[in-house]
């Protein structure tokens, strides 16, 4: 797998190369592959650990300027005038029609 650090995990699995299936290799199932044959059960778990693991980084996730920008106008427009915005309730509620 070269120097990338990722080793292979699970069973291996043959792969055909040319036209004789005789010509064939192992080749290693990768981590995707691997946990893309896992119950969904499974695979929840594996996204609820990637994502945990992104959490736990955010300075690694770079923001746009042009999101900065929106972010601090928003910010700018609420520090004006608090009152205009509106409880996550009352949206909710709003979005629900329950209002």
């Amino acid at each position: 797998m070269g120097n990338s650090g990722v080793r292979p995990v699970g069973p291996q699995r043959p792969v055909a190369y040319g036209r004789s299936s005789e010509q064939t290799t192992t080749v290693p199932r990768t981590p995707v592959e691997e946990i893309l044959s896992q119950p969904v059960v499974e695979r929840l778990r594996a996204v609820e650990a990637i994502w945990e693991s992104i959490v736990e980084a955010p300075e690694s996730l770079p923001v746009p300027q042009s999101q900065r920008d929106e972010l601090d106008r928003r910010l700018k427009l609420h520090r004006e005038d608090p009152d205009a915005a509106s409880p996550w309730e009352e949206v909710r509620a709003r979005l629900l029609g329950r209002e």
